[in-house]
């Protein structure tokens, strides 16, 4: 009997356990070639990702009028804001309010606001000419500019007092002018330093420009 026809059980064992040894190689390098592909992938999405970073805190500058006194003229219809330590006068004759801690000037026997709130009714260029006219207060290095005051167009006009003669009051003094009109109505916010070089009041005429509202 010719052996050759005859299959070997233990040489068919061994080819099962080659096959399966082969098939068990390719699954794991299937799954090491998946980790490998997944793990770049997830790492560039991190690298896109911006980080995150705590938002960054707008410091506000103080509102310090917000304890500010409120004056209210009802005849010409505004309202405007003054430091609590000032105190205003009335002076209804010539339309005028005036602000501030109202002592007299050295020399004189009247107070002097600091800044006053003036109602003309004249044109608005003859008042700004009037208050710029170097002839009329003898003012240097005047400086002009347009603003808005409660949403109106308004011109400041600000400069320094010369006085000539015997009389130095207010020689050298910063003076400055805020006008615009509403209807017929001319509004002038002035400033007068009461000493030289007198920041701090300038600072609070700026301010309360910046307070100036038309009630209705």
């Amino acid at each position: 009997m010719n052996n050759s026809q005859y299959s070997n059980p233990g040489s068919k064992k061994h080819i099962t356990r080659t096959v399966f040894l082969i098939l068990v190689l390719v699954l794991i390098s299937g799954i090491a070639y998946g980790v490998w592909k997944i793990k770049p992938a997830s790492m560039t999405d991190e690298q896109i990702t911006e980080p995150t970073t705590p938002e960054s805190t707008i410091q506000l500058e103080p509102d310090i009028t917000a304890d500010w006194k409120v004056y209210i003229n009802e005849k010409y219809e505004y309202e405007i804001k003054y430091p609590s330590s000032w105190l205003f006068e009335e002076y209804p004759v010539i339309n005028s309010v005036g602000f501030g801690n109202l002592p007299p000037p050295e020399g004189t026997g009247e107070a002097s606001p600091t800044v006053a709130v003036d109602i003309f009714s004249d044109s608005l260029p003859e008042t700004i000419k009037r208050f710029s006219d170097k002839d009329h207060l003898n003012l240097r290095d005047i400086i002009q500019d347009s603003i808005i005051i409660d949403n109106l167009k308004a011109t400041k006009i600000e400069g320094y007092i010369v006085r000539e003669g015997p009389i130095k009051i207010y020689d050298g003094f910063k003076t400055a002018g805020v006008f615009f009109q509403k209807g017929n109505t001319i509004y002038v916010i002035s400033f007068v330093e009461q000493y030289k070089n007198d920041l701090e009041d300038y600072e609070i005429f700026k301010r309360m420009i910046s307070t100036f509202r038309f009630v209705d």
